[in-house]
């Protein structure tokens, strides 16, 4: 029996947005994002207006989208989910064999192992993990953001990045001229008021900005001790080409063939482009498969005029599981795997043929390779 397990991502328009089951976390990032903003821009910035320029409404305000930008990009871009195998025990093995729990593998000269999947029914891809908040195996798995409600893996890991670094420029900005406004507003205050103690002065500096410039460093402060460590902590792995995952667990302790210099490590993440999605490309096929799975099955003549054509597909190679659903045993008592290889290359049956696959075509072809030996081409097109 064919064991599967349910994803707990979710896919919008068509798979074009993925991103994972926590949406309260990301939801409260976004509004920590807005909440200091708004009081920045309506009580800071028109102090600085006539000091420095009206541009640092522009500045501010394209940097509080580009933080915004990159967070829902992370969030909602598919992190490199590998799409899952089918393990079925019954048809491939027996109740007492199982498939290793790990393979060993060279590269660059190194021995790395690669483990088995119960859940997703693949050996995991090198760099790859499992994520049990998702439960999806994820290419090149940094680790589960709850911030961003996703995973972070090979494919939002730049973005990520981004996301972290404009926001602690972000707060740095904000904190910076709320710390310049009670500078120069203590400055011009001492000026007018040369009696007044430095008590006073702070007081009535603040006061100018209803004390909105303290409680906006405050809060700056704080988001920038948290991006700010995490980002330099990515800076590191940046730069020794490791995941959040690999250096917790100490994965390259004995070397890392991924390691390149500094310079190609930074490079590689910032400016490659993006790795396609294999989840895009399951799910269309997952849809053909449903109009395939749809279609009348053949009659039990059908299947008896078609042993002829049994010894030729016995010398192929098996098409991909999952491919076609079962079909159920022949006639003559013979069981077949697929019931769409049991009814073609029949030039006496070819009217029955086109009446039970209106809607398909199927084109099957023998070639011979370089090696002598016959491999089968299918053709496949499901017409609307």
């Amino acid at each position: 029996m064919a064991r599967t397990y349910t994803s707990t991502t979710k896919t919008y328009c068509n798979n074009r947005f993925i991103t994972g089951p926590d949406k309260g976390y990301f939801i409260s990032a976004m509004v920590l994002v807005f909440i200091p903003e708004i009081p920045f821009l309506i009580f800071i910035c028109p102090l600085f207006e006539e000091w420095v320029t009206p541009a640092i409404y522009v500045v501010s305000i394209y940097i509080w989208l580009a933080v915004y930008a990159f967070l829902i990009q992370t969030a909602y871009t598919d992190p490199g989910i590998v799409p899952r195998g089918v393990y079925n025990d019954s048809d491939i093995f027996s109740s007492d064999q199982r498939q290793p729990l790990f393979k060993k593998i060279t590269i660059k000269g190194m021995t790395q192992e690669v483990k088995w999947c119960e859940t997703c029914s693949l050996y995991r891809p090198p760099r790859a993990n499992h994520c049990g908040m998702c439960n999806n195996c994820v290419e090149k798995f940094d680790h589960h953001c709850p911030w961003v409600g996703n995973c972070i893996g090979r494919r939002n890991y730049k973005t990520f990045l981004y996301f972290l670094y404009c926001t602690g420029f972000k707060c740095l900005f904000a904190m910076g001229f709320c710390v310049a406004h009670i500078i120069v507003e203590a400055s011009r205050i001492r000026d007018q008021h040369p009696d007044y103690s430095s008590a006073n002065v702070f007081n009535k500096a603040l006061n100018k900005s209803h004390y909105l410039s303290i409680i906006i460093i405050v809060y700056a402060l704080a988001g920038l001790m948290f991006v700010g460590s995490l980002g330099g902590f990515h800076l590191y792995l940046l730069a020794t080409n490791q995941t959040t995952n690999e250096s917790i667990k100490k994965t390259f302790k004995k070397g890392n063939p991924f390691r390149k210099s500094i310079f190609r490590n930074i490079v590689e993440t910032f400016c490659a482009p993006n790795y396609p999605s294999y989840y895009l490309y399951n799910k269309k096929k997952d849809r053909e498969l449903k109009v395939l799975e749809n279609k009348p099955t053949r009659t039990s003549n059908d299947s008896n005029n078609n042993n002829s054509n049994s010894n030729i597909l016995s010398n192929t190679p098996n098409l991909p599981s999952g491919l076609f659903s079962p079909s159920s045993n022949n006639s003559d008592g013979s069981s077949s795997q697929y019931s769409d290889n049991q009814n073609i290359n029949n030039s006496n049956n070819n009217n029955n043929n086109n009446n039970n696959i209106n809607d398909t075509e199927i084109d099957m072809k023998i070639i011979n390779d370089d090696n002598s030996r016959l491999s089968m081409k299918r053709e496949l097109e499901v017409h609307s």
